[in-house]
């Protein structure tokens, strides 16, 4: 990862590219192509991958609490097969095979299962029976007025 001396730093080399490597040593790039402690490549500076949410909670609308671990799925709906069917059940408007969620570790995914009143995500309508991914941040909604709120767990 790329750690610059700022312009305010006395005594910085204004074309120096100080960068960090992965075991700790701290050098010039302009010097070092590769860490002599580690040998890394010190021009390889992707950013460190995110930590990957080991659960997913929902919050549905009046409450409800659900729970999404990797690898899993979930019907949203008033279906009584469906295990999150009692928390949809006072939402007249939410379909009986409404949405589907799922997470498979590290990304989540709605599908909306050709409902009668829609799947937004952003306030967008989903096309039925089509995957969309959902990012950390955005909205769920189920039909008009039944939010779904996305705390991402790591």
């Amino acid at each position: 990862m790329s750690t610059p001396l700022g312009p305010a730093e006395p005594g910085a080399d204004p074309a120096a590219d100080i960068v960090t490597c992965q075991c700790g040593w701290t050098g010039d790039r302009n010097e070092f192509e590769q860490c002599p402690l580690s040998g890394d490549d010190l021009w390889d500076t992707a950013p460190p991958a995110p930590p990957v949410p080991q659960s997913i909670e929902l919050t549905v609308a009046g409450g409800a609490r659900l729970s999404l671990s990797p690898g899993s799925g979930l019907g949203l709906g008033r279906d009584e097969s469906y295990p999150a069917a009692a928390a949809f059940a006072a939402h007249t408007n939410v379909s009986r095979y409404h949405a589907m969620l799922r997470y498979d570790g590290e990304q989540l995914f709605v599908t909306d299962t050709d409902s009668s009143n829609g799947t937004f995500v952003d306030g967008v309508r989903l096309e039925p029976h089509r995957e969309h991914r959902i990012e950390p941040g955005t909205t769920l909604r189920l039909a008009v007025d039944v939010p779904i709120t996305i705390d991402w767990r790591s």
